[in-house]
This record gives structure tokens, sequence and C-alpha cells, in this order.
């Protein structure tokens, strides 16, 4: 994953911090999480750029992986809002 996006977004990626064995689903060998840290907004201009392209292109590179299931997602920025067009 930290390759995807150092490397397939480094336009937009500022950075990555993985943790391998821990996820959401609990602890062990065969999990892992990753935070992405976008550029700011300036630096990312344009649909392209922004984070529900950036996380659907992400989507399409890790599904092809067999053996593997890697979800990418972007958390709301208040997490009890959820995800909300307006208020």
């Amino acid at each position: 994953m930290t390759n995807y996006y150092l490397t397939k977004e480094k336009d937009n990626v500022e950075s990555v911090f993985a943790v391998n064995g821990f996820g959401f689903a609990g602890r062990g060998q065969n999990t892992g999480i990753a935070f992405v840290s976008l550029k700011d907004w300036s630096q990312r201009p344009g649909e392209e750029n922004k984070v529900e392209a950036i996380t659907a292109r992400a989507m399409g590179y890790f599904s092809q992986i067999k053996d593997a299931m890697v979800f990418a997602f972007n958390l709301p920025a208040i997490v009890e809002l959820g995800y909300r067009d307006r208020l």
C-alpha cells in the first residue's frame, strides 16, 4: 500500500503511516492498516485530485490483488456526524 501511494499518487500524497499486525477487524500477522496524508488542497487542484478520485483509483488498483482484501476509504472529518452533504 505504501509503495502504491508514494509512487502512483506521489503528486497527491504527503505521507503514509502503515501498521502491520493490526486492523479494524483485530490483530494478526495477516492484517494491517495504513493512514494516508494528502497534500494541501492548493497543491492538488482538479476533480481528479480530490480524495474521492484518489480513493477510487486506489480501490481499482488494490482490487487486482487476488490473495488480499484491501479497502481504501475516507473517514468523515467529524466521525460522529458521519457522511453528510450538509448540516
